[in-house]
């Protein structure tokens, strides 16, 4: 381990060699000055971007109203997270929310003073002029538009940072969005997108990684979709020669001085579980089936587009109280008609497993399409409102409940009024609630965190979870941020707290959930990417216990065309995201080991050690080490020498590897063993 100047908590060797590797990138001749930091989940990219802070800070005679020192900018859920890792981590270093906001709103002296500016992607948005902005003001003078765009920019963008930093970069990749608009005209000399998922769905979303670090050759990324084979072919080929100098991406399993880079309990790969639907499933998810079989023109006469029908398939697929909006907006009567009369044909068959008895009371339709008004209006959202009711079937440990889309729930209201009526069951919620129920009797300590993308059937959840007496959190995106840090520190810290369930994409990014070590995922996402952050919550450093992920799948269903989907997507990525030879423009390995100190060789020239090359019983004596990264104050101690591929802190082989969570997925791994990359080098090669 190692000790830097500044930093509370010592660093793995391989974190030193990622903080190294960005500053050689800050202090390179030639920009981009920064570059993409797309180590694994729970790596320590966090650590990395500190230590890398403290070895090129701005010198406070260097600052003014308009010059300040790094804007890290976060999810919103994060900014507690980022602030705790701040001040244990660098406690001399000034740190600082900035909220736009008049109740939330901080002095001017104290983000003048700050060494680091903490904000979310919402507050860089709000203080960037929208599309409707921009529209407005397009046909007026060249200048009256650049006095109105400049006077609509907010405070954030009339600040050159020394740094920008975006956490969980991944915000941008749209090109589209706002959120990369905002983001891209950030001012900053160095630059830093931190991702552990950095491409997505394709290697369209390399593009806006390259504009937001001012690559002058980013237009021509845009190619990589040409139709042209020529254009795409070149396009690629400068992309791939890009990533392999502005990117690093190191994983679990990565070896570094020929060693793991740290030990975790290994994670148990559970294959996926594939469901059968019940006959009354199944019926109502081919009825819907029908409509996704139609023309273009009848979709857009039912004004119902491909994409949502996809996601009503998933949703049928999951429960069917997640229907209503399209049963309400889309169905005519004799459709519903149909569907009560065959589900009580299959209830007759099966008289012992009664099935949405309440579809009677859907008093909603009468003619063709029909909009009632949901008497759920009435009722108030949450516990901030003073009607709040405390007790409402599926409230949480905290007596709370998100409410979602009131006029989607109305299946579920009407069945929390007829206490005589079971909670509908469905395929998914049962095979959950039997895994929550056997981990928690064979495993009575462990916690689990349920991942869903739909806020209702976390409610339903919440009634299951709360009818079998097992206490539990929720943790969705409609929650305060004061809420969301407090779920996770009672998470934490409560022993009877068992279970949480969160959103895939609120609580499946960037937090550090490793008090869980089960994982249950009901819904696949359109990618992997997402899903691999939400493992990640808990397989990462720090955690003490073996890990298990289970995903959930239905057979002969969308299931299985969204597992296909994200397989055509991670084939394009891995063939871009690999080593590419680029020796000539980046760093030799040598040249980033002399960044830790002093080398030494054997009689044949191989590096043997690295010695730190300084007293370190002075702190303030200048450190002389190559490369500028003791010029800049990035001090490192540590008594002795180091030896080269026998580091502390890498001992031991790692018997969790990434791929493990692949295997899960049942699907290749994006990156093969060899193709963890600094710059465009295997390390393990090295």
């Amino acid at each position: 381990m190692w000790s830097i100047k500044g930093l509370t908590k010592p660093l793995h060797h391989y974190q030193l060699f990622g903080a190294g590797w960005m500053l050689h990138r800050e202090l390179h001749p030639d920009g981009p000055f920064g570059g993409i930091l797309a180590d694994s989940v729970g790596l320590g990219k966090t650590i990395e971007a500190l230590a890398c802070i403290l070895g090129n800070r701005r010198p406070d005679e260097e600052k003014s109203d308009t010059k300040l020192g790094t804007l890290i900018v976060v999810p919103p859920n994060l900014l507690a997270q980022w602030q705790d890792e701040t001040d244990v981590c660098c406690p001399d270093l000034r740190v600082t929310r900035y909220h736009s906001s008049k109740h939330n709103r901080v002095r001017m002296s104290d983000l003048l003073r700050a060494d680091i500016v903490l904000t979310s992607y919402y507050e860089v948005m709000k203080a960037y002029p929208n599309k409707d902005k921009l529209k407005e003001w397009r046909d007026l003078p060249e200048a009256e538009r650049s006095e109105k765009f400049e006077q609509a920019l907010g405070w954030l963008f009339g600040i050159e940072w020394h740094r920008v930093i975006l956490d969980e970069a991944h915000c941008i990749k749209n090109s589209r969005t706002h959120t990369f608009n905002a983001c891209s005209q950030l001012r900053g000399k160095y630059r830093w997108a931190m991702t552990a998922t950095p491409v997505h769905n394709g290697l369209q979303e390399v593009y806006p990684y390259a504009k937001f670090l001012r690559e002058s050759n980013a237009e021509s990324f845009k190619d990589v979709k040409h139709k042209n084979p020529v254009r795409r072919t070149e396009a690629k080929q400068q992309m791939q020669k890009w990533l392999d100098e502005v990117m690093m991406i190191r994983h679990i399993q990565t070896l570094f001085m020929g060693k793991a880079l740290f030990k975790i309990p290994k994670t148990n790969p559970l294959p996926n579980i594939w469901i059968k639907l019940s006959e009354e499933e199944f019926f109502i998810y081919r009825y819907y089936h029908t409509y996704e079989n139609m023309t273009p023109e009848e979709k857009k006469a039912c004004k119902l587009s491909f994409l949502v029908l996809a996601i009503r398939l998933r949703q049928a697929v999951t429960h069917p109280f997640l229907l209503f909006l399209m049963m309400r907006d889309l169905f005519e009567l004799e459709d519903v008609q149909l569907i009560r009369r065959e589900l009580e044909q299959i209830r007759l068959r099966h008289p012992d497993r009664p099935f949405i008895e309440q579809i009677g009371s859907w008093g909603f339709i009468s003619g063709t399409v029909t909009h009632a008004t949901s008497e759920s209006q009435s009722r108030p959202r949450n516990r901030r409102d003073k009607d709040w009711n405390a007790d409402m079937p599926g409230n949480d440990y905290k007596e709370y409940q998100p409410m979602g889309d009131e006029e989607g729930g109305r299946f579920l209201e009407e069945c929390d009024k007829n206490v005589n009526l079971a909670l509908t069951p469905s395929a998914k919620t049962t095979v959950v609630k039997n895994l929550i129920l056997d981990w928690q009797r064979d495993h009575p300590d462990d916690k689990i965190i349920v991942f869903t993308q739909w806020v209702l059937l976390g409610r339903i959840l919440g009634r299951v979870l709360q009818q079998e007496g097992i206490n539990f959190l929720y943790y969705f995106g409609e929650m305060s941020r004061e809420e969301k840090e407090d779920n996770v520190k009672v998470f934490h810290n409560v022993p009877d707290v068992k279970v949480m369930v969160a959103s895939l994409k609120c609580g499946g990014q960037g937090l550090n959930l490793t008090c869980a070590n089960r994982v249950i995922l009901i819904d696949p996402w359109w990618n992997s990417a997402l899903e691999h952050q939400a493992y990640g919550r808990v397989f990462r450093m720090g955690q003490p216990k073996e890990t298990y992920f289970v995903r959930l799948l239905t057979k002969k269903t969308i299931d299985g065309r969204m597992a296909k989907l994200q397989h055509k997507k991670l084939i394009e990525i891995k063939e871009m995201i690999k080593p590419y030879d680029t020796t000539q423009r980046n760093p030799k390995f040598r040249e980033v080991v002399e960044l830790f100190g002093r080398v030494e060789c054997d009689k044949n020239g191989k590096m043997v050690a690295v010695v730190d090359d300084y007293d370190s019983d002075d702190e303030d004596t200048p450190v002389n080490v190559p490369n500028g990264l003791g010029r800049m104050g990035m001090g490192l101690r540590r008594g002795g020498r180091v030896a080269v591929g026998n580091g502390e802190g890498s001992n031991a082989a790692a018997d969790g590897r990434e791929d493990d969570i692949d295997e899960l997925l049942d699907m290749p791994r994006e990156l093969g063993p060899g193709d963890s990359r600094v710059g465009g080098y295997g390390i393990q090669d090295l």
